[in-house]
């Protein structure tokens, strides 16, 4: 497992958070949200173009013919 990752994860959501309640964040919100919304944003078009092109060739794959043989079961000895 990614447990530095999963750590670091957690560390930046935490961050976040803090940076979110007034009395705790020496800047104004908009500082944090910005960025934020810009690296979401980024990522989730990646992942529309990811998908769309993981679509395309699923559905060439699937349209593909294929030949099915028989299923023998392997003799127990």
């Amino acid at each position: 497992m990614h447990r530095p990752a999963l750590s670091l994860n957690l560390d930046v959501a935490s961050n976040i958070c803090q940076a979110l309640l007034p009395g705790l964040s020496p800047t104004h919100w908009s500082t944090t949200i910005g960025p934020l919304a810009v690296v979401l944003s980024i990522n989730a078009m990646k992942e529309l173009y990811d998908d769309y092109f993981r679509h395309k060739s699923d559905k060439v794959v699937n349209a593909s013919m294929v030949e099915a043989g028989a299923y023998t079961r392997p003799l127990l000895s």
